[in-house]
């Protein structure tokens, strides 16, 4: 009878501590802003270093989203199209201090390049991802836009 109610208790423990993770994990993902410093070298070699929320973009619709990830997602690996959103936001959000940042001159886009990745992200005027993608040309087709 010992050794049953050891084997309860740690079941019921094994239960909470799933629980409490599943409460978490779902917290984490209704958080859309936290406050960060962020700091990003832009392309004339200044230090915008400065305290902003940061923002978890999106693309503006589904569709959008399932274009750019149909076309754009491969040279990523074999991700979903969360995880596809999520790599974006990493080079927009510069978190391994290494992006490059400019706007388009035709569609004033803002345009994010992770030279390590050769990864580029173009988000609109109005805050979506427009695409997200690794160009063949790396740091120079940045520098064209």
């Amino acid at each position: 009878m010992k050794h049953l109610r050891s084997i309860v208790f740690v079941v019921i423990v094994a239960i909470l501590f799933v629980a409490l993770r599943y409460i978490a994990t779902a917290e984490q993902a209704k958080q859309t802003t936290t406050t960060e410093t962020q700091s990003s070298e832009t392309v004339d070699g200044t230090d915008a270093s400065n305290a902003e929320t940061e923002i978890y973009y999106t693309y503006k619709s589904e569709e959008a989203l399932k274009e750019d990830y149909k076309v754009n997602h491969l040279p990523f690996g074999n991700i979903n199209k969360a995880n596809f959103i999520a790599s974006a936001n990493n080079i927009i959000h510069n978190y391994n201090g290494k992006v490059l940042t400019k706007t388009a001159e035709e569609s004033g886009d803002t345009v994010y390049y992770d030279p390590e990745s050769n990864s580029i992200v173009f988000v609109t005027q109005d805050g979506y991802i427009r695409t997200c993608f690794k160009p063949d040309g790396r740091q120079a087709y940045f520098q064209a836009q």
